[in-house]
Parts: structure tokens; C-alpha cells; sequence
């Protein structure tokens, strides 16, 4: 594939649909690849934030609720000790 074809198809991965509508504009400009790059990484680093942030909020629930069922409506089990 073209360099100006995966260009373009990592715009259209992206949903950049602005840029997909100006492409005859923008297609040979030196700063595109570079303008991909960022929105790719930027959101990449969005989405592990989010898990981060998930997972930690996910660690301070109890495993157990007042009522003695489990997150997913199971009964809790005692413990032998």
C-alpha cells in the first residue's frame, strides 16, 4: 500500500472525518503523518487512563455487600476458622 492510501486509511481508523473531507488538501502535506501519529497516541493513552482509572476504583469496592450477597448476587461463604 501507498504511503498517501495508509494515510488515509489510519484517518478513517482514527474517524477523522474533518480531515477525510479536506483530504485532496491535506494528502501531501509533510506535518500528516506526524498529525496522525499524536491522535493515535493521545488516544491511546486516554484509553489506558480510563483503565487505570476503572481499575482502581474497582479495587475499593466490597467484595462483599451488607446483605451478605457478592457483587454478582452470590451469597458470601464463611470462612472456617
Amino acid at each position: 500500500m501507498s504511503q498517501p492510501d495508509d494515510l488515509k486509511t489510519r484517518a478513517r481508523k482514527l474517524q477523522l472525518h474533518g480531515l477525510l473531507g479536506h483530504w485532496s488538501d491535506v494528502a501531501t502535506t509533510e506535518w500528516l503523518p506526524l498529525l496522525l501519529q499524536w491522535e493515535a497516541d493521545a488516544r491511546q493513552q486516554r484509553s489506558l487512563d480510563r483503565r487505570v482509572r476503572s481499575a482502581i476504583s474497582g479495587a475499593s469496592s466490597p467484595c462483599v455487600t451488607s446483605t451478605g450477597t457478592g457483587p454478582s448476587g452470590v451469597t458470601a461463604v464463611p470462612s472456617r476458622a
